[in-house]
């Protein structure tokens, strides 16, 4: 299993053989922790944005064969221009890189003084932005680990389309109800999976 937690095994099944597109917003290297690598292996084209500079590289290797799979060396944020990036270092030790990389430079506090950090200039989209530049595109899946953004890149996407989002809210309650209010706009209100981490969110 690719996810941090369960989240792979009811994604799968909640789509159940249908094939169609995702985003990921924040895939790191597409392995790790990924919420969409399974969908990926079942045939499903993926747009993924990932603004890591060594996660990028692996991405593209990963994916070089598969013409269904589009990779963006971006970040999704509130405004459209160039943001410092916090790219972190190790985290489980199996070689990873970045897992826990931000714009939000305040966010570097929950992980302690032992975290190292790296920081350089990134380019960042909003969300509409990115649209406009890449293809606007209706997504059945989206997924999103911005590390401290996540629920101001959800506020930004029209859900219409989307079938089921898996989203990070880090055990905020207040952001975790937002992220919920937000949905239930468009229809998705029932909670399919949550952990301490990520919601999974679709319609009834």
């Amino acid at each position: 299993m690719y996810s941090q937690n369960e989240e792979e095994k009811y994604i799968t099944a909640f789509f159940d053989g249908f094939t169609g597109e995702l985003c990921s917003i924040g895939e790191n290297d597409g392995l790790t922790f990924s919420n969409a690598r399974r969908l990926i292996e079942l045939g499903w084209a993926a747009d993924l944005i990932e603004p890591s500079q060594v996660c990028y590289d692996k991405l593209l290797i990963l994916y070089e064969d598969e013409m269904n799979v589009s990779v963006d060396k971006v970040a999704i944020g509130t405004e459209t221009g160039r943001m410092t990036f916090h790219e972190s270092g190790f985290l489980i030790g199996n070689g990873d890189k970045s897992l826990v990389s931000t714009l939000v430079e305040k966010e570097k506090d929950r992980w302690g003084p032992g975290m190292y950090w790296d920081k350089y200039e990134v380019p960042v989209y909003t969300w509409a932005d990115w649209q406009r530049m890449h293809g606007e595109c209706d997504y059945d899946f989206i997924t999103i680990d911005a590390e401290g953004l996540d629920l101001a890149i959800l506020l930004q996407i029209d859900l219409t389309y989307t079938k089921l989002l898996c989203i990070e809210h880090n055990s905020i309650p207040e952001t975790r109800a937002e992220m919920i209010e937000y949905c239930a706009q468009f229809g998705m209100t029932k909670i399919l999976y949550e952990n301490g981490e990520n919601l999974l969110i679709c319609r009834p």
